[in-house]
């Protein structure tokens, strides 16, 4: 560690580093695309991603064919998958995500960035890019993955997910991230998110949202 030149960080002290921003994770908000490359054709998906301390997650997925959002939520209640549109919801292990991350969640992907010795680190402009092992995933197939961090707040930018032949299979790209984000009441509560439409940020209170619609 000695060597490590000015301003300029290792593997190791990134995970330090990682460490803190973890102890102070109060809350998150993520948005991007995932591309899954698993079939024929590659799908992609509009993600956005919610989190507030200790344990209070929503994922909405957007299939940009169908243009159909599906959201996990994870409460007090237990873990939720809810498809508003069609206004279906059904209960989800109890576990998740702990048992199995997934790539759009900060927690899984600095996890896998600590638990793996034989990380490498590479450097770019202005991010760090780390090559881990894939590590808590339900998909056997995946071997490796590449997690692009932002050098200023370790907030990710980008990852990369292959299997054993280095073919890509998942890849997410965020275009925000943000740490410390402040989320409404009932923004994890089901039937809030029931009730949602879309894209919209609007509480469904009913006095405000129905102007203007009409026509």
């Amino acid at each position: 560690a000695i060597l490590s030149g000015c301003g300029s960080k290792d593997a190791t002290s990134i995970v330090k580093d990682l460490d803190k921003v973890m102890g102070k994770l109060e809350s998150y908000q993520g948005s991007g695309t995932m591309t899954l490359y698993t079939g024929q054709q590659p799908l992609n998906y509009q993600v956005e991603v919610w989190y507030q301390k200790p344990n209070y997650y929503r994922i909405a997925l957007t299939n940009e064919k169908r243009d159909i959002t599906q959201i996990v939520l994870r409460n007090d209640e237990g873990v939720f998958v809810l498809t508003p549109s069609l206004n279906k919801s059904y209960r989800f292990k109890s576990d998740w995500p702990d048992n199995q991350g997934q790539v759009y969640l900060y927690q899984t992907l600095v996890n896998s960035i600590q638990t793996d010795n034989s990380r490498q680190l590479a450097k770019e402009k202005d991010t760090y890019v780390f090559d881990v092992m894939a590590g808590n995933y339900q998909n056997g197939s995946f071997a490796r993955q590449k997690i692009w961090l932002a050098k200023e707040d370790y907030a990710p930018r980008h990852v990369e997910v292959t299997d054993t032949n280095n073919r890509k299979l998942v890849e997410v790209k965020f275009d925000s991230f943000v740490f410390g984000k402040k989320f409404e009441n009932g923004a994890f509560d089901m039937m809030n998110n029931m009730s949602k439409t879309p894209g919209s940020n609007q509480q469904a209170t009913g006095d405000t949202g129905d102007t203007g619609n009409k026509g």
